[in-house]
């Protein structure tokens, strides 16, 4: 805030100077010859009877070049006990040839005699033996001057971050004959600054004891752009009795403010009489302050939650903290396995993996709860989660239709391993023929409504039949394809492979069933619903199946 006059300038006629008072005179001598540059300081005691020690109405200067010499500018500085302003050469008055007048007001609650010293700072040509003059005071004349009302201000840029949080999991269930399962998880962390307008508090002081009442109020960038001030509580602009007055205001903007740029605040207010007898000279002021950057909401620190579904909630694992206005993270004392964090505006990547033990029985799942959790810098903090829940299976691994064709049954005595696909390990195609499987919708075996390979010889031939060279164009080898990956998968689910392939499972067996299959070598019909596309589709999601890749 820029400093206030102590004083009121005033230019009033000769009229207001008492005749007895033009009498003494206040002289300051000037320098023999013309001077450009200069001051002129006063002793403290030339022409201090002037003007009565009581009087406080108003001093008339009288400067007199003694030449027709013009100044180019006149300040006149003066000080005292409570007494103190600055008057500039626009408040001078040319009052004739080689005479120029200044009138001031003695301040409220000063008098003439709080006086002490005074300095007339001048460029220009001065002529010969400037005098500078106390001529008189208009004593008692008009109401006491009002102090100047002050103003200050703040101004700000803010940008705000919002965050939001994702999650996700490498296989949302993992089948597994072992004691372990290993997931490995992606939290995405996202910080999304908004540049906010130019905001502040404009406070006006009113220091008199009676209301004021400003005219204007106005606020500008130095961009330049024209702000608006919120005066919707106080539009009579009424500043009260010794107080003070805060007036809310914002600059509309769509983008960041350069470095350096400023907000100054003018307020003007017209003459008026206070209701405390004093009198409020009409006059302006303002502020000027640079536009602070700030930021909120710019860091968030992150958590995760790992826990056995059916279980209580076990401790969060931290992540790192992560602040969006620098790109900065600190992830001391993160100790999850395979952790690491990248960031591309405004995006943090977090990846890590959480190694889970296995159902020790066969066919049993269990689920794992799992939720990344953030919470903001801001106040109050904001929070949000995202969860992404995985399963570990105790399933044994589905195996090829190589392998049950291989592994038929256990071979007899003095038998030779592969004679009609005998073996000595298990586990075998005759264990499971005849089983019923997939909540009882199907049984081991059944691969159409009227054929069931219910034999271990029948098994074999299915097996055998498995001829998909040409599958595209041969409708029997089309669904022959098909009914052997059938054969496979039932068996697979009869061993507790996960049975998530029985409903691919029944829509085989339907359209084997739609199309006549019967056994290996049987004709078939396709149709415009049963194609030969849509046996190899069959086919190939059973396939994919009994080879380990899950189900479709």
């Amino acid at each position: 805030m820029r400093k206030r006059l102590g004083l009121r300038s005033r230019i009033v006629g000769l009229l207001t100077i008492s005749a007895a008072a033009l009498a003494a005179i206040f002289v300051f001598a000037g320098p023999s010859a013309a001077t450009t540059v200069g001051t002129l300081p006063w002793n403290g005691q030339n022409g201090a009877t002037a003007c009565a020690g009581t009087t406080t109405g108003t001093i008339l200067w009288i400067f007199n070049p003694h030449s027709a010499a013009v100044p180019v500018s006149l300040d006149t500085t003066w000080s005292g006990t409570g007494f103190t302003g600055t008057q500039t050469d626009t408040d001078w008055q040319q009052m004739g040839s080689g005479s120029w007048h200044l009138t001031i007001d003695i301040p409220a609650g000063d008098t003439f005699a709080d006086l002490t010293g005074a300095t007339l700072s001048y460029t220009g040509d001065l002529g010969n033996n400037p005098v500078l003059t106390i001529s008189g005071c208009n004593e008692g004349g008009g109401p006491p001057p009002a102090a100047a009302p002050d103003i200050s201000k703040d101004a700000s840029q803010n940008t705000h971050y919002a965050w939001g949080i994702t999650k996700a999991v490498d296989k949302t269930e993992i089948d597994t004959a072992g004691t372990t399962a290993t997931f490995h998880y992606t939290v995405k962390l996202t910080g999304t600054g908004t540049v906010g307008d130019v905001t502040g508090t404009i406070t006006v002081f009113n220091n008199e004891s009676a209301p004021i009442h400003l005219d204007t109020l106005t606020d500008q960038l130095s961009t330049p752009t024209t702000c608006t001030v919120d005066t919707s509580l106080n539009a009579s602009l009424t500043i009260p009795a010794s107080g003070s007055y805060n007036f809310p205001y914002s600059c509309g903007l769509s983008a960041a403010v350069a470095a350096g740029t400023t907000n100054t605040v003018t307020m003007t207010w017209l003459a008026q009489d206070l209701t405390n007898g004093h009198h409020l000279s009409a006059g302006t002021d303002f502020d000027t302050v640079p536009v602070d950057f700030t930021v909120s909401d710019n860091c968030a620190t992150a958590t995760d939650t790992f826990t056995a579904a059916g279980t209580p909630e076990g401790a969060a694992d931290a992540l790192g903290t992560y602040c969006a206005d620098d790109g900065s993270a600190d992830t001391t004392g993160v100790t999850l396995n395979n952790f690491a964090q990248s960031y591309l505006a405004p995006t943090w990547t977090i990846t890590y993996s959480r190694t889970v033990p296995a159902p020790t029985t066969l066919g049993t799942c269990q689920e794992y709860d799992n939720h990344a959790d953030f919470t903001d810098n801001s106040n109050p903090p904001t929070s949000d989660s995202a969860s992404a829940s995985a399963t570990v299976c105790a399933f044994n691994a589905s195996l090829t239709i190589g392998y049950w064709k291989t592994h038929m049954s256990l071979c007899g005595p003095h038998v030779k391993i592969g004679t009609n696909g005998c073996n000595n390990n298990g586990p075998f195609t005759s264990d499971f023929l005849g089983h019923t499987i997939c909540n009882g919708t199907c049984v081991v075996g059944k691969l159409s409504s009227s054929y069931s390979a219910d034999t271990t010889a029948k098994a074999l031939a299915v097996f055998n039949g498995n001829n998909c060279a040409n599958a595209g164009t041969s409708n029997s080898n089309a669904a022959a394809c098909l009914a052997a990956q059938l054969l496979g998968a039932e068996l697979n689910v009869a061993n507790i492979a996960n049975p998530c392939i029985c409903d691919t499972i029944n829509q085989a067996i339907d359209f084997l069933t739609h199309v006549g299959y019967n056994g290996p070598g049987s004709p078939v019909t396709f149709d415009a619903t049963y194609t030969r596309t849509g046996a190899i589709a069959l086919k190939t999601a059973l396939d994919n199946y009994n080879n380990g890749l899950g189900c479709p």
